[in-house]
């Protein structure tokens, strides 16, 4: 769905003005789709361990605070 708007978004004809507001757009849609990503990565396995699976909890909570903060931009990458 986003990847086709953003495949728009960088193929479509426009004078360079609109270009780089185009393509700024393309970046943000592809940087938040990398985000939630990571966000349903890290709800997954928490589900899957409050759902009963065999999992070390304060690893689960460990990995699923490390992408909050990843995600809010407190990580030190």
């Amino acid at each position: 769905m986003a990847d086709d708007l953003v495949r728009r978004l960088r193929n479509v004809q426009f004078w360079q003005a609109d270009c780089d507001v185009r393509m700024q757009a393309a970046a943000r849609i592809e940087e938040l789709e990398a985000k939630l990503a990571k966000a349903v990565e890290a709800l997954a396995l928490a589900d899957a361990a409050l759902s009963g699976a065999n999992m070390n909890m304060r690893v689960v909570e460990q990995k699923v605070k490390a992408t909050l903060a990843e995600l809010k931009g407190q990580n030190d990458e």
